[in-house]
């Protein structure tokens, strides 16, 4: 089930799951067939499935979900990741882009949020996570266009990592763009 903003407990706890914990890796899972199986490079990451941050403490997994016409991010505890038929686990922790962020702790965590259709609830489309060195990276529902840009699609992640292209990037249903202003931040 996506993260609710009307569930201000869910939303907590994300933060302090988070906050303060130094990331050490980073995992994408991607469908064996989708294509995304190599590691990535550019300031925008395509991710079938998860993105599984392994903390100090523990793992968090960040996926897309959906329940009836809520669509959104769900998060769930990561510690172990099974190997499942047809998923490939990526490891993009050595990443150029990910690199600078290993070993840093998380200083505060952003929430976006979005309406995918009318008459349901807020649920979370964007998390944008800062760490101690300054650094930032924003993960939010959709996929890569053609010609490699944001565009809003609920059943994939995409991973941006420039502020540039994380603030120009937003869809009909939300308030505000993927770089999570209005922040649920510490």
């Amino acid at each position: 089930m996506p993260v609710l903003r009307s569930d201000h407990k869910q939303a907590v706890s994300l933060r302090e799951a988070l906050v303060g914990r130094s990331l050490e890796t980073v995992v994408y899972r991607q469908t064996e067939h989708g294509g995304l199986t190599g590691v990535p490079d550019g300031l925008c990451h395509e991710v079938d499935l998860d993105v599984v941050l392994r903390l100090s403490t523990g793992g968090v997994g960040l996926t897309w979900d959906r329940d009836d016409l809520v669509e959104g991010i769900s998060v769930s505890a990561a510690d172990q990741m099974s190997s499942t038929k047809g998923v490939i686990n990526v490891d993009v922790g050595q990443t150029p882009h990910w690199r600078p962020l290993l070993g840093q702790p998380i200083r505060s965590v952003s929430l976006g949020w979005q309406t995918s259709e009318e008459g349901c609830p807020e649920s979370l489309w964007s998390v944008r996570l800062d760490v101690g060195t300054g650094g930032s990276v924003v993960i939010a529902l959709g996929e890569l266009d053609g010609d490699a840009r944001p565009s809003y699609f609920p059943d994939g992640l995409l991973v941006i990592f420039a502020e540039s292209i994380a603030r120009s990037y937003s869809h009909l249903g939300t308030d505000g763009t993927a770089w999570a202003d209005d922040a649920l931040a510490r």
